[in-house]
């Protein structure tokens, strides 16, 4: 017999200080008795620091809450932390998180069983940052289809949720002031950036990380201003007498300035100028990964992929598991070898094995090189999270070809319907039906009524209803097979997922359908939709 503790197993008959000296024992990387002392430059050690954070990934696994909260107490001692504990506690919360499913499970549950520790929320908050990334993908924003840009602004809004949840829980903590003010880039308002801006200032004077969050939220890119910057760092470097290493931020403002300078918000693009200031800060050696990354993709930008494969490697040995670094480490275009784009490839689905595009990216790498058999494996992974993606339907056919093996016809009238359902932007029919529901039941409800009615309405309109409610009128409609192939590609297109067609095809297809005025197979479909969602919005009020 035995019970549970929070996050191992003891016999019933231990107390719970021996369940904590358990935990410790299982600590095989730990931290030394003095960790909290001010004295200390560090409570880390900076050559292991990598180690404890595949420490730290493997105890989540194994919900080991007790050594993890160890493992993590410098980062929440009371007197002010150093830069450079900070910047390792930083790197603990954010490249220790994967996206498997049970170790997510773990961070949820944590989370839900104990709102209030900071450890749960910083972790779970990076769990969702990079569930936006896994949705999104690593193509330029214009190329990632609608559905999951919208799934990425739904995850956005909940870590800013949480984010504001544990600022007010621990005020005088730097962590969640930082992600916040780079999750307000996304959901934020100029006016509300700044009521954050001025509550980190007061708050935690003495965060270098923190203060270069600020100073980069004033870039000309999210509406700020070259005087609002000098502003914000003046107001820190007052107190530069009590917390020196603050000096430092007149550089930072620099690699700051140079972002505005390769983007051309305050003149004419210029990435050469932009590479001549930051040269000298990477010379001083600041432990900053932005300013790699930066530089890194400034070679590109100038053509330049030698000095960018060498950034990118030198990086890579500082932070081998940053999601950020990963991505870029995809693509050839920083210099590397194929070689080594299919071993960050490979690191990225371990890591990340819920992101549809690392694994399509990944079978894409296989294929260039001639590995058809890994290429149909991670194809297979990719179309297990997305089962109605055509062009990955494609390209596991072709490896299948490679290789000899039957490929069963996917295209079928059933697929094209499937796939006409997936490309049709449903949750924007599905909130503006939530919508006029709340316009005619309003007026008549008040309090917890409207309380109530939320609740339904929510549970009510769902993509998958309205999907399901349309789905019968379509297979109800006597097409061929070619007619519905065009008009699946038609929405497929509109949505981004049609990468694979030819222009040659695609095109006649564009033009065929262009005219919402014609009364053509795609108009049918809109009116189909239109029906249903009156039908469905009349249900609804008549229930209520």
């Amino acid at each position: 017999m035995g019970v549970q503790y929070r996050g191992g197993f003891c016999p019933i008959d231990l107390s719970k200080l021996l369940c904590l000296l358990l935990a410790l024992l299982h600590l095989k990387v730990g931290v030394t008795a003095d960790l909290n002392s001010p004295s200390n430059s560090s409570a880390f050690d900076d050559a292991t620091l990598n180690e404890q954070i595949q420490q730290l990934t493997a105890l989540i696994a194994e919900r080991n809450i007790p050594a993890i909260e160890l493992l993590l107490a410098p980062c929440i001692q009371a007197v002010a932390i150093d830069p450079q504990t900070e910047r390792q506690c930083i790197r603990l919360y954010t490249d220790s998180v994967i996206l498997d499913d049970s170790f997510q499970a773990v961070i949820h549950h944590w989370a839900l069983s104990e709102p209030d520790n900071y450890h749960a929320l910083m972790l779970k908050s990076q769990l969702l940052y990079l569930s936006v990334w896994s949705e999104m993908g690593l193509e330029e924003f214009e190329e990632i289809p609608p559905y999951q840009l919208h799934q990425a602004a739904l995850l956005r809004e909940e870590n800013r949720a949480l984010l504001e949840f544990a600022i007010t829980r621990h005020p005088d903590l730097p962590y969640a002031y930082r992600l916040l003010l780079k999750n307000l880039h996304w959901t934020g308002s100029l006016e509300e950036l700044e009521t954050v801006r001025q509550q980190a200032v007061r708050r935690v004077p003495g965060s270098f990380y923190v203060a270069a969050a600020v100073l980069d939220s004033a870039r000309l890119h999210f509406g700020g201003s070259y005087d609002l910057q000098y502003e914000l760092m003046q107001s820190y470097l007052k107190n530069v007498d009590i917390y020196p290493y603050l000096s430092r931020l007149a550089d930072y403002r620099r690699l700051v300035y140079a972002r505005d300078v390769r983007d051309g918000y305050d003149d004419e693009a210029d990435p050469e100028r932009a590479l001549v200031i930051l040269k000298p800060l990477l010379e001083k050696q600041y432990p900053w990964l932005e300013l790699y990354i930066d530089m890194i993709a400034l070679y590109w930008q100038l053509e330049q992929p030698d000095q960018a494969r060498r950034l990118l490697l030198e990086a890579m040995e500082i932070a081998p598991d940053n999601e950020t670094l990963l991505a870029m480490a995809f693509c050839t275009c920083y210099g590397l070898k194929p070689s080594e784009t299919i071993t960050a490839a490979q690191r990225y689905t371990e890591r990340y094995p819920t992101s549809f595009d690392g694994w399509a990216k990944l079978g894409n790498k296989y294929y260039d090189s001639d590995d058809y058999q890994s290429a149909r494996r991670a194809y297979d992974k990719a179309l297990d999270l997305r089962p109605l993606s055509p062009a990955i339907l494609v390209y596991r056919s072709w490896v299948r070809d490679e290789l000899g093996l039957y490929t069963p016809d996917f295209q079928s009238t059933d697929y094209f319907i499937d796939l006409t359902l997936y490309s049709i932007p449903s949750f924007e029919f599905v909130e503006s039906l939530a919508e006029r529901a709340r316009d005619a039941l309003y007026p008549d409800i008040r309090g917890r009524q409207r309380v109530r009615l939320d609740a339904h309405i929510d549970e009510f309109f769902t993509a998958s209803k309205l999907d399901a409610d349309v789905r019968p009128y379509l297979e109800a409609l006597d097409w061929d097979i070619d007619t519905w192939r065009d008009v699946a590609f038609y929405f497929a297109d509109r949505v981004r997922l049609t990468s694979h067609l030819q222009d040659d095809y695609i095109e006649p297809v564009r033009e065929r359908y262009s005219d919402p005025e014609e009364d053509h197979e795609v108009s049918q479909i809109h009116r189909i939709y239109q029906n249903v969602s009156q039908d469905v919005l009349e249900e609804f009020i008549a229930r209520y």
